[in-house]
């Protein structure tokens, strides 16, 4: 059941695809980020308002060479929950109550949504004072959350930022909050 089930969505993709499109290459015949955004956004996979598939698609496609998008200032990091769980950590997203997340208390969607779009505009703010293209951004922030950062035992003696991160100071590592619910991730 679960082969048919995905051999379904596959075959109802490409029938939106053939229909909008007319075929996969004219989907991805563009050259502004803007309009990538607005001809996934279709497909119920990347309606998530942060964009996290959005991006993450797109940091592909450029970085192998087949798309160049034109408006780069329109880039953000595909968040997720490793940049999230270092932006809390570091103190570069504040929040009102932590609360919630140290209790591990799964949020409803729109406290969800709210957290990532603080978490996107923080690393946006970062890229730009930095000169960093989010896409590369991304690629070492996810790399450093799976590697230094860790959800559990983070390694604070590898990490060149605990002289500024908040949870090294106050020794409180927070992980990222929970939300399972969701087709986005």
């Amino acid at each position: 059941m679960g082969c048919w089930s995905k051999s379904t969505s596959l075959k109802r993709l490409r029938e939106k695809v053939l229909d909008i499109y007319g075929d996969f290459t004219r989907l991805f015949n563009i050259t502004s980020i803007t309009e990538f955004k607005k001809r996934l956004k279709v497909f119920r996979a990347y309606e998530d308002p942060v964009e996290k598939k959005i991006f993450l698609l797109a940091k592909f496609l450029e970085g192998r060479g087949l798309i160049k998008f034109t408006d780069p200032q329109n880039f953000h990091v595909p968040v997720d929950n490793h940049l999230t769980r270092i932006a809390l950590r570091l103190g570069i997203v504040n929040l009102m109550d932590y609360s919630f997340i140290l209790k591990e208390i799964e949020v409803d969607a729109e406290t969800d949504i709210a957290i990532r779009m603080k978490v996107r505009e923080a690393w946006k703010v970062v890229s730009e004072i930095s000169g960093k293209d989010p896409f590369l951004l991304d690629d070492f922030l996810w790399r450093f959350g799976r590697t230094v950062c860790l959800r559990e035992k983070p390694l604070c003696e590898k990490c060149f930022l605990k002289d500024y991160c908040r949870a090294y100071k106050t020794k409180n590592f927070l992980p990222e909050h929970t939300f399972t619910l969701t087709w986005y991730y």
